[in-house]
């Protein structure tokens, strides 16, 4: 028996990152879940490609690989985001508002991958924008430093239109490499840490 796709361990970090992002939507009342599964899966999305890149992949498996990464993303960074954003302000936002908010940080975050997409060659130093994935540490942090404060509720809303706006502002941001994934992983180690607290 065959299925379409691709199962080979080129993709299998983005497929355990939708599991962990799925697994942090249906605990979101438990907000310490919900972040430390964000920050997981974010770590995930970050060494998916490095991984991927030391398969010996066909031209069909790199272009799948591409997509299934940004629709992996479309739900670890736009959607998961959005229902822990509904969590914490959904009972002090007005609708209205709350709704704009949502449905900027969607769009500008579609288009961020969409344009990501047309424009990867595999070899780029810089990214266009900032990459939505950047969510999966911005989150956490915010969280952490600002949760118990009276008006965390709106720092987080003020948070998401800025990094809305972020997502599709033409601004050169370096790829990361090297010493940075180190960083990444010291810096989603103590976060993840401070947020089970």
């Amino acid at each position: 028996m065959r299925f379409i796709g691709y199962y080979n361990r080129s993709v299998v970090l983005t497929y355990i990152g939708i599991f962990i992002s799925l697994f942090g939507m249906l605990n979101v009342q438990n907000l310490k879940i919900s972040v430390i599964c964000l920050i997981l899966a974010g770590l995930c999305d970050l060494f998916d490609g490095p991984v991927a890149r030391t398969c010996k992949r066909t031209k069909e498996e790199r272009n799948f690989g591409i997509q299934i990464d940004s629709l992996a993303d479309v739900i670890s960074c736009i959607i998961f985001p959005v229902i822990i954003l509904n969590e914490i302000c959904g009972r002090i936002a007005n609708g209205i508002f709350l709704f704009i908010v949502i449905s900027f940080y969607v769009l500008a975050g579609i288009i961020r991958l969409a344009f990501f997409n047309i424009i990867t060659d595999g070899n780029m130093k810089y990214y266009h924008g900032l990459p939505v994935t950047y969510i999966a540490l911005i989150l956490p942090v915010i969280f952490v430093i600002f949760n118990k404060f009276p008006r965390f509720p709106y720092i987080v809303l003020a948070a998401f239109l800025i990094l809305s706006f972020l997502f599709v502002l033409d601004i050169r941001i370096k790829k990361p490499g090297g010493i940075w994934y180190g960083i990444f992983i010291a810096l989603a180690v103590v976060v993840s840490w401070m947020a089970a607290l």
